[in-house]
């Protein structure tokens, strides 16, 4: 086979490649929610919920020795998103997080839990997926799906 030939298949195998798409919870940039300090993406969380009085909560503690900034952004089922803007400019779904404390933000607000911050303009979210970004690395988090009217339990 002469490099001629060799070349067109070559050329031909890449045209004929399959594409994907490259937006999605997983290789979108991270926002800049603090200017000044680079974000990195956390976590994922699965299973977002924000239907019928259900109301995801994402609560993060921090282990970090100065204040950062912790966000929570939402893709919907299918991976589009995200349907919040976290950046510093808006800050839907971002807040201060001091050395040693915690903050809850939510889908919405509830009865059960104190939230910090509470995502606006989300509407029939069913299954899709959280990013936590945050300007600090140690960060925990955790999330709960919580009905919005019901009280906490008295123990």
């Amino acid at each position: 086979m002469d490099k001629n030939t060799l070349l067109a298949l070559m050329v031909a195998a890449a045209i004929a490649a399959p594409t994907y798409a490259t937006a999605g919870i997983g290789n979108d940039p991270v926002p800049t929610i603090d200017p000044g300090r680079g974000a990195k993406a956390l976590y994922i969380i699965p299973n977002v919920i924000k239907n019928n009085g259900l109301e995801t909560m994402v609560t993060c503690t921090s282990a970090e020795t100065s204040d950062v900034y912790v966000a929570l952004q939402i893709y919907g089922l299918d991976g589009t998103g995200p349907l919040n803007d976290v950046s510093s400019g808006s800050a839907n779904g971002r807040a201060l997080l001091v050395s040693g404390g915690t903050v809850t933000i939510g889908t919405g607000s509830t009865t059960a839990i104190s939230e910090t911050e509470i995502i606006t303009g989300l509407t029939n979210v069913k299954g899709g997926a959280g990013r936590v970004v945050a300007t600090g690395k140690r960060i925990f988090c955790s999330a709960v799906v919580i009905e919005e009217g019901i009280e906490p339990a008295i123990t």
